[in-house]
């Protein structure tokens, strides 16, 4: 086995386990406490869902729009700007 990616993935494990976040630590607290702990799950699930989908969708049209406007900057060579004078040319 490679130690290299053995360490690279055991810091990648031990960050994801140690970086708690807010949303986890209440639902934690909540299952412990055995209150509300389905609504609370449904809850922060469909949220998640949610929140990953409009990232996902908008990063996307993001995507989209750069690379309409870079072919369409491509396209208008005539708005280039002039090469810069050289000093040793005078």
């Amino acid at each position: 086995m490679d130690l290299s990616a053995f360490l690279g993935s055991l810091s990648v494990l031990l960050s994801l386990i140690v970086a708690i976040g807010a949303q986890n630590a209440f639902v934690l607290r909540e299952g412990l406490r055995d209150e509300h702990v389905l609504a609370v799950v449904l809850i922060c699930a469909l949220s998640d869902a949610v929140l990953i989908t409009l990232g996902v969708t908008s990063f996307g049209g993001i995507v989209i729009r750069a690379t309409r406007s870079s072919s369409w900057a491509r396209s208008r060579r005539s708005f280039q700007a002039p090469e810069p004078h050289s000093p040793s040319a005078r």
